[in-house]
């Protein structure tokens, strides 16, 4: 990662109670995603309370699937607990291009289905309550959240 990124990764790890890392499901994105992890570890050894926690979060992830046994090793060698997958769906794309959320855009839609499993995920690995039943219809997801396509 270049210098500048880093520190300010480093110091948002810092203040952080939750760094969400998007993993594309590509041996060459491997790198990178350890170095996020070093800086995320490393602001966790420097304080109390195991902060932050990481959260892995498999993106673009191609339906079909079909990725060699090299990639899913060193994807899944990274060492952090895993979020649900958000898969490679015209309604994130299309949904951005609106200027709106895929819960808005599309909200019967795997891709919907997704961010509502990703948030979630996070709001039990934050110890959130989730919100009531039926309180959040075509509303961002109630985490604030920003769902990336």
């Amino acid at each position: 990662l270049p210098p500048l990124v880093t520190s300010v990764i480093a110091s948002a790890c810092l203040l952080a109670d939750l760094v969400v890392v998007p993993v594309t499901p590509s041996a060459i994105d491997v790198p990178p995603t350890e170095e996020t992890l070093r800086l995320i570890r490393t602001a966790r050894a420097s304080q109390r309370g195991g902060r932050p926690k990481a959260l892995l979060v498999p993106n673009k992830v191609d339906p079909r699937g079909g990725y060699d046994e090299a990639t899913r090793a060193a994807v899944m060698g990274l060492g952090e607990r895993w979020g649900p997958s958000l898969h490679f769906s015209l309604d994130f794309v299309n949904a951005f291009a609106a200027g709106g959320w895929v819960g808005g855009h599309a909200p019967d839609s795997q891709a919907a289905a997704e961010i509502e499993a990703l948030v979630l995920r996070l709001e039990k690995v934050l110890g959130l309550a989730p919100p009531p039943e039926g309180s959040q219809a075509g509303a961002p997801p109630a985490s604030g959240v920003a769902p990336a396509g």
